[in-house]
């Protein structure tokens, strides 16, 4: 007898009855056991990286197991068997059983590899506020990720803009296989450099100048330096020369070693200039007194000081003997000097000559030209050599 379309339900014993006519019928027992149809089944395809350590593959629903090739397994029958191969391989696994039928089942396990390992730059320099590139390169390209100080993430450059200083220091750039750190296949790193901008300075500081003096201003705070009054360059070195006529802004650019570059102005105050004068030189006579002072001064007398050359510090100077005489003026914290030559003589001694008759188509020469001083006529005629031809006058000299 047969039993079809069996499942588990019909395990059990069965009696089998044989009749011969009308003999007694002939009995018997069997004991039949209905196994379950195998399940089979097989790990999954995998991907692995190609620095793992090993991955066990599994198949069930069989009594004996059966893996080939041999290659990069630990054993070839039972299951689970380790696999570490170091390339992608298809492995076939032959399910067997002593009473259901046999499956062969395969697995594949892909071992993942880069085909160009990372290398990254060294060393990525720039100034404060500028920005910097660093490149690495690998294949594949597609998951790579920058870390550091700056927490700075990108994909193949790590590009950083508006650089400061607490953003310097080491970067590490790893590659990977896959997302979500997948195979991890090279790791390099590089350093930012930042470099510090320069602070320029300038003295002198007060920074102010007296009308038309000159000096020089000096800059600090970098390695070399240009200094410009608007698109003219002045200078290229760290001493400037000065002598402006007005209030002159000066713009400094200092570069430092490292190349990086700052600038500032320094604004040169010109002082207001003033007049200094004490008229021309003068003459007075011996036993005179004679008071000298500035001629038409265009400041403030009370804010300034005086000082003559025989020590006197008023703003007016009396005089009673023959000299030079010097005043120094200090204004504002400027200084300027005038000086005047005064002299004392005595009174000229002259004549000329005794009254005279002469006829009206005549004239009388006068001649005074050797008088040592000046020389006026009460009428007023100007030279001291005078032809008079008008006779009947009184001429007189003073």
């Amino acid at each position: 007898p047969s039993i079809g379309n069996s499942d588990t339900l019909m395990t059990g014993n069965y009696i089998i009855t044989m009749k011969y006519g009308d003999c007694d019928n002939a009995k018997d027992t069997t004991y039949v056991t209905v196994l379950p149809y195998p399940k089979f089944s097989v790990t999954k395809d995998t991907n692995v990286c190609f620095s793992y350590s090993g991955i066990n593959l599994k198949a069930t629903g069989g009594e004996n197991y059966d893996w080939s090739p041999a290659y990069g397994l630990d054993k070839v029958t039972g299951t689970p068997v380790k696999c570490t191969t170091d390339t992608t391989t298809t492995y076939s696994v032959l399910i067997s059983n002593a009473v259901c039928p046999d499956s062969t089942m395969k697995v594949k396990i892909t071992v993942d590899d880069y085909v160009a390992p990372l290398i990254a730059d060294e060393l990525v320099s720039n100034c404060v506020g500028k920005g910097v590139v660093a490149h690495a390169s690998a294949d594949p390209v597609k998951y790579i990720e920058w870390t550091g100080p700056s927490a700075a993430i990108s994909k193949d450059s790590l590009v950083m803009n508006n650089l400061s200083t607490p953003q310097e220091g080491y970067y590490k750039v790893r590659s990977y296989l896959g997302p979500n750190h997948y195979c991890v296949f090279g790791t390099d790193s590089v350093y930012v450099n930042v470099n510090p901008l320069p602070v320029p300075n300038a003295s002198p500081i007060p920074n102010s100048i007296c009308y038309g003096d000159s000096g020089f201003a000096t800059a600090a705070g970098g390695n070399t330096y240009e200094w410009k009054v608007g698109s003219t360059i002045a200078s290229n070195s760290a001493k400037l020369a000065v002598r402006p006529l007005t209030t002159t802004v000066y713009d400094l650019v200092a570069k430092s070693d490292s190349g990086c570059t700052a600038s500032t102005t320094y604004t040169l105050q010109v002082k207001s200039d003033f007049k200094v004068d004490l008229g021309p030189d003068k003459i007075a006579c011996e036993g005179d007194t004679l008071y000298i002072g500035l001629v038409g001064p265009d400041f403030d007398r009370n804010l300034a000081t005086f000082k003559w050359n025989d020590g006197s510090t008023d703003s007016t100077l009396m005089l009673t003997a023959t000299g030079d005489y010097t005043i120094t003026v200090t204004n504002n914290g400027c200084v300027k000097s005038d000086v005047i030559h005064v002299t004392f003589q005595q009174p000229s001694s002259f004549s000329i000559g005794n009254d005279q008759t002469i006829c009206s188509t005549d004239s009388l020469l006068i001649d005074l030209s050797s008088v040592n001083g000046a020389v006026t006529w009460t009428d007023g005629f100007p030279d001291p050599v005078r032809y008079i031809k008008d006779p009947g006058g009184i001429f007189g000299v003073v």
